[in-house]
């Protein structure tokens, strides 16, 4: 996440660069992380995924009010048209997730041949329009931008598929390491959509290499912490004042680095911490704090906890 926000830092800052391709795969990399994991549908968690982002329009309307750049009106309705009709990752997550079952059926019944015309769609379909003379061989239809839904549903099912046939136990380490200078060329000089297979390599190659590196029980637990907003940090950065944010914060650090890269890093750590702070109110909210270890047990742990007190409460010990 905080490499997609240092993409936006890049690609919406007073420093536009094609060395944005480079780290491009970041949001192929989020969608690749529910994939290789899964995700199991339920119309509760569509519910939490859109009151995310009412949390984040509203964060957004309160930030346009009180910086001046909206009168309250104007700023609740900019806020709710950045719900129904920005938002792009929002929208395209739930439908990934409204697929996620029939993938999963497919993949997890052992034929993983049954996901192949998803893949098409998003890596040859949808991704060689992209290329040169693709607009003009491939046909035309709604729904394989690199931006929709579809290409996350390919995503998805190209983890479930690398999760399934256990890639990660199949490529070694050093292979991996000689595979990304190669990778991050391709992505570097174009390559790098989300509906692309080269980022989609990529992201699976980073994904395995950090998933072998062992993490402080300290760092660990930072990592927990942080997790739940990661969704929102997405959704928080990405408007009209986050863009300003970008552009205020980087002619700022301009004027005290002596390299214009110092600013892009530290307004993305800004932007990146910030968002997590504005998070931390819906946190409390729904108790997302809350430790792993005091939530409720099982209800086979419950119930065999009650049975034991009642027999003891039947004891002689209990009685006068």
């Amino acid at each position: 996440m905080f490499e997609i926000v240092l993409m936006h830092s890049i690609g919406f800052g007073e420093h536009s660069s094609r060395i944005v391709n480079f780290i491009a795969p970041g949001v192929a990399g989020f969608a690749f992380i529910s994939g290789w994991f899964g995700v199991k549908f339920s119309w509760t968690k569509i519910v939490k995924l859109y009151a995310i982002g009412l949390y984040a329009a509203a964060v957004f309307a309160a930030m346009l009010y009180f910086s001046g750049m909206a009168s309250g009106a104007a700023a609740a309705v900019m806020g709710w048209n950045k719900l129904i009709h920005g938002f792009w990752f929002l929208h395209a997550y739930a439908l990934m997730m409204m697929l996620s079952p029939l993938i999963n059926l497919a993949v997890d019944s052992g034929d993983c041949r049954r996901a192949v015309p998803l893949l098409f769609l998003v890596w040859i379909w949808g991704f060689g329009r992209t290329l040169p003379f693709g607009d003009d061989i491939l046909p035309q239809t709604a729904g394989l931008d690199a931006l929709g839904g579809i290409t996350l549903a390919g995503v998805y099912a190209g983890a479930r598929i690398c999760r399934r046939l256990k890639i990660d136990e199949k490529l070694s380490t050093k292979t991996l390491l000689l595979c990304l200078p190669f990778l991050f060329l391709l992505c570097g000089i174009g390559l790098a959509d989300n509906n692309s297979p080269i980022a989609f390599a990529l992201a699976a190659a980073v994904f395995i290499l950090f998933s072998r590196i062992r993490i402080p029980a300290f760092s660990a637990k930072v990592l927990e912490f942080l997790g739940p907003s990661m969704f929102s940090v997405y959704l928080i950065h990405t408007n009209e004042f986050g863009g300003r944010m970008i552009n205020v914060l980087e002619r700022y650090f301009d004027s005290i680095f002596p390299h214009y890269a110092f600013g892009i890093v530290l307004t993305a750590l800004i932007l990146f911490f910030g968002a997590i702070v504005l998070d931390l109110p819906r946190r409390l909210a729904t108790a997302e704090f809350k430790p792993r270890n005091t939530r409720k047990p099982p209800l086979a742990h419950r119930t065999a906890f009650i049975s034991r007190l009642r027999s003891l409460s039947s004891a002689k010990f209990f009685q006068g």
